[in-house]
């Protein structure tokens, strides 16, 4: 009996060391210790895949309107409160838009306003409060030694050209030249903060649909066939004009020097005629100067 007492014992033993078994294996599967690598690559991937769809979602939420009244708001800025023309606060520049249109209208706007001043100054005559429109391009080329052409600027007219940067200079009456701006400034930054905001405007009308606001300007041949361009010589009456071509600066200089020279050899021929005497051209101011006014008398 003892010995059969201890046969029945052992099987029963060996089931419960089979269940303590199988109780261990789930428990590892239930934690996951018992699952294979590819299990935990899987599980990587569909990690990575939920993280990507919640990037997409956060995407989808960010608010375009409250981003698009900021930049708005930053284009709506008053240019001319702006203290640096370098930094508008953000760190930006207040010209880093500027494209080659708004530098050649800069320049153009530059080169007027002092043009306008310079001739009032240099003219000295109280009854003329400007250049005619006729003359600006004779003027130009005599004070900056370059062409002016109307045509580079998609223009026909001197009179459409200075309304290409109406908020510098304008044709009034009498109908002549005139600058909006005061002779001094404390800097040329209000030159860049004007041409800021005509592109702004420009920009505004061309988004409303108003191709009128598009600048034509010529570009390469077109350029290079007008590099000569021609100027107005006002005649000695003040009436009709002479249109020629613009000469270089140093041919032309060159032919003034060669005629004192041949002034001065006429002079010293003269009898009576004092050794090392100035020349008529040369007395009374810098040769091709103003001694009583513009050769030939001014427009």
């Amino acid at each position: 009996e003892a010995k059969n007492g201890e046969q029945g014992a052992k099987p029963e033993e060996s089931k419960d060391v089979e269940m303590k078994e199988t109780e261990g294996v789930a428990a590892k599967m239930d934690t996951g210790e018992g699952e294979p690598k590819e299990s935990e690559e899987s599980k990587m991937e569909t990690d990575a895949k939920e993280k990507k769809v919640e990037e997409e979602e956060e995407e989808e939420n960010v608010d375009y309107l409250k981003e698009l009244e900021a930049e708005l708001e930053q284009a709506e800025n008053d240019v001319f409160e702006i203290e640096d023309i370098t930094d508008i606060g953000t760190g930006e520049l207040l010209f880093c838009n500027f494209g080659f249109e708004d530098w050649a209208l800069l320049s153009l706007r530059f080169e007027l306003h002092l043009l306008a001043h310079a001739f009032l100054h240099d003219c000295g005559d109280p009854e003329r409060s400007g250049i005619y429109p006729d003359h600006i391009l004779f003027y130009y080329n005599k004070y900056y030694k370059k062409g002016l052409q109307p045509k580079n600027y998609g223009v026909e007219t001197v009179e459409e050209l200075a309304g290409l940067v109406n908020d510098t200079v304008v044709i009034c009456p009498p109908k002549v030249l005139e600058s909006t701006l005061a002779p001094e400034q404390e800097g040329n930054d209000i030159f860049v903060k004007l041409t800021e905001e005509a592109r702004r405007e420009r920009l505004r009308r061309l988004d409303a649909g108003d191709e009128s606001a598009r600048l034509k300007f010529a570009t390469g041949s077109a350029v290079k066939a007008s590099s000569k361009a021609p100027i107005v010589i006002p005649s000695k009456a003040g009436g009709p004009v002479i249109t020629g071509k613009a000469e270089p600066a140093m041919p032309q200089a060159l032919l003034q020097q060669q005629q004192r020279q041949q002034a001065a050899r006429q002079q010293m021929q003269m009898p009576g005629a004092m050794p090392g005497a100035m020349p008529g051209a040369m007395q009374g101011g810098m040769p091709g100067g103003m001694p009583g006014g513009m050769p030939g008398g001014m427009p």
